[in-house]
């Protein structure tokens, strides 16, 4: 049987005033106590549809805003450290990076310093701290970005 059901004001999975949820209820009996119970499994086809609702495109100044003194990592492979000047550091896999970067009209470009040294230039969507890296409109990375905590000079010890 199936059933539809709406979901209220305050549900995390509500993408629009109108979103609905379709459920398969089934009958079964719990095997402990002998009574039919309904089990409702919830198929949600639309679930990543609905998550992908909460992207934005983030566009011009506000990229440089986004990348300016932030780190953008994925808590394991990569980190890498965007300063005012253009330019990033940090890791990836382990080993040392950086490079070059800047914003070109709509996109963020970076070069690496490596052997095969390319500018590669991306779209930007962020959810949150959530931010994601498109190259025509595939998801090419995905990160948090968070702010680049400022170091401050050591302060002198009086002899």
């Amino acid at each position: 049987m199936d059933v539809t059901v709406r979901t209220p004001p305050f549900s995390p999975l509500r993408s629009s005033p109108r979103a609905v949820l379709r459920c398969r209820v089934l009958s079964g009996v719990a095997a402990s106590s002998g009574r039919p119970v309904l089990v409702a499994a919830f198929v949600i086809s639309s679930l990543s549809a609905q998550a992908d609702n909460a992207w934005r495109n983030v566009r011009g100044a506000d990229l440089r805003m986004l990348f300016v003194d932030h780190e953008l990592a994925d808590g394991a492979h990569y980190a890498y450290q965007f300063h005012g000047d253009g330019t990033f550091n940090g890791f990836s896999m382990g080993k040392a990076a950086g490079g070059t970067w800047r914003i070109e009209g709509n996109e963020f470009c970076w070069t690496q310093k490596r052997r095969d040294s390319v500018e590669e230039c991306f779209e930007v969507e962020r959810s949150g701290t959530s931010v994601r890296l498109l190259r025509d409109g595939v998801e090419v990375l995905s990160a948090k970005v968070t702010p680049v905590a400022k170091l401050q000079p050591p302060a002198e010890v009086p002899r």
